[in-house]
């Protein structure tokens, strides 16, 4: 199984699912053939996309996780790890824990998912024959990054009792705990209510790895007077903290009332979003999903994967699993794709939300099917362009030139034409580019009747046709450009 059912999302799959089945439901989705597919402009071979769909209903996934893994997925590197952001040099542990961690809550083990059975390879190759877990350029030891790591690596392995490198961290683990239910967050330092919470969830979570049990009193003793945590006594409540701890003291079968009161009122920023979602979860509530799934359609391509995109998905995972399973199958695809999955202008989504009947919709389609927009800019540019060009100067220049120099220019704009429509053929379209060029011709020949208009303006049969020649380049040329340029999606992005 995959979350990723295609490498790359469709330029306005979500759009197109929407145009096939009215109100883009799980449900109604999986009832689609290969037949259906051409309607929406989809190949046929893209099938193992809606199956990929139905399978997300069969499991109770929501299509915003959906499309979260989805990303994640698309964007995995061939070792098995993600990057943190798109600038990143070195894979990020903490992306490749959390994906883990959606998996494993939703029932996806290594064994039946190629892209989990990577990530969980590359997390297991990140911890040391020490079994030790040290961050990246610092080479600083983390325990509770190991601890985390090694309660997703069991979540999503289910012979996880004979997995050497488990019991190789397991032990690493344990030997750093400091005192009764006590770990520091590096050797050496002072316990933390983070590195001991994760400490104490993992343990719990792998008794087969260890002798000794979760232990929470000293996280108990360390709750401030408002019912939340801090990372170290005595300083003010975070949300993060409390919810591990919070987690903590639950799983080590420390009953914790009043979690809900510690949840920010108006959270800022989509990891503070995400911490507070899954503090309302924790403390018994459904959670505010809508605020979650706002924040992850705010997202865009250059998002921190870590502390928005799969953080976020992980908020929503956790929020699922207490949700009604029947109400999550039949939630429904957006109709504008998620900025950080879309692959065309963004203005054909936007569109497209305005309305979501079929006939609205299929009009967007075969918009942005022939690029509307797009050709559009690219014409309107090369038009201004060739308005620019034309003066008295050029037109009077052109009047007065004898024959022999306008036979040489009409051969060298012929040339000019033949090469530049050579240069646009394709393997598979021998005439590629004759019918814009053709659009360009008849575009520069109504300039050039406006030209000659004026009764005072007089040029004679040849000026004309290199006059006409000439703004036909310009126009195709240009509009060509900044059709290529990709000018609208880099607008969408700024």
């Amino acid at each position: 199984m995959r979350f990723a059912i295609l490498n790359n999302v469709p330029p306005g799959f979500c759009r197109k699912m929407h145009l096939l089945a009215p109100g883009g439901r799980l449900g109604d989705l999986a009832e689609l053939t290969r037949d259906d597919l051409p309607k929406a402009g989809l190949s046929p071979t893209l099938m193992e996309a809606i199956e990929g769909l139905g399978e997300w209903r069969r499991r109770g996934i929501s299509p915003t996780l959906g499309l979260v893994m989805w990303f994640l997925e698309s964007e995995q590197l061939d070792s098995g790890g993600f990057l943190r952001t798109e600038e990143a040099t070195t894979p990020s542990v903490g992306v490749a824990i959390r994906y883990l961690q959606i998996a494993g809550q939703n029932g996806i083990t290594r064994d039946e998912c190629e892209s989990v059975d990577r990530a969980a390879g590359w997390l297991e190759r990140q911890i040391d024959d020490d079994g030790l877990i040290r961050i990246p350029i610092t080479g600083v030891v983390d325990h509770g990054t190991l601890a985390r790591s090694i309660r997703s690596l069991r979540l999503v392995d289910p012979s996880s009792s004979e997995n050497p490198v488990l019991t190789r961290g397991c032990s690493a683990l344990a030997d750093a705990n400091i005192g009764p239910g006590q770990w520091p967050t590096y050797p050496g330092g002072r316990p933390s209510t983070g590195a001991t919470s994760l400490a104490l969830a993992a343990i719990a979570d792998c008794p087969e790895h260890f002798e000794i049990t979760p232990d929470a009193r000293w996280l108990l003793e360390c709750r401030n007077s408002d019912g939340g945590w801090a990372e170290y006594p005595g300083s003010p409540s975070r949300a993060d903290n409390t919810f591990w701890a919070g987690r903590a003291c639950t799983l080590a079968g420390q009953e914790v009332a009043d979690l809900g009161a510690v949840v920010p009122s108006k959270p800022v920023g989509s990891y503070d979003v995400a911490m507070a979602q899954r503090l309302r979860v924790l403390a018994g509530g459904q959670g505010d999903e809508q605020a979650a799934e706002a924040a992850i359609r705010s997202l865009n391509d250059d998002a921190d994967r870590y502390a928005e995109t799969v953080l976020l998905g992980l908020a929503v995972s956790e929020a699922e699993q207490v949700a009604d399973a029947g109400l999550v199958a039949q939630q429904a695809l957006p109709i504008r794709t998620p900025d950080f999955l879309r692959r065309e202008p963004p203005l054909y989504d936007q569109l497209a939300d305005i309305s979501g009947r079929r006939r609205w919709l299929g009009l967007v389609e075969r918009a942005a099917g022939l690029r509307v927009a797009e050709s559009s800019i690219g014409w309107l540019a090369g038009l201004s362009a060739a308005i620019a060009m034309i003066g008295e100067e050029l037109v009077n220049g052109l009047a007065a030139l004898s024959i022999v120099p306008l036979v040489v220019m009409l051969v060298v704009e012929s040339m000019l034409v033949a090469g530049w429509l050579a240069a646009r053929q394709s393997r598979h379209r021998r005439f590629n580019g004759v019918p814009h060029f053709a659009l360009a011709v008849v575009l520069a020949v109504l300039l050039v009747l406006l030209i000659k208009a004026p009764p005072e303006v007089e040029i004679s049969f040849l000026p004309t046709v290199i006059l006409t020649i000439l703004l036909s380049l310009i126009i195709e040329v240009i509009s060509v450009a900044t059709d290529k340029a990709d000018l609208l999606n880099r607008l969408g992005d700024d």
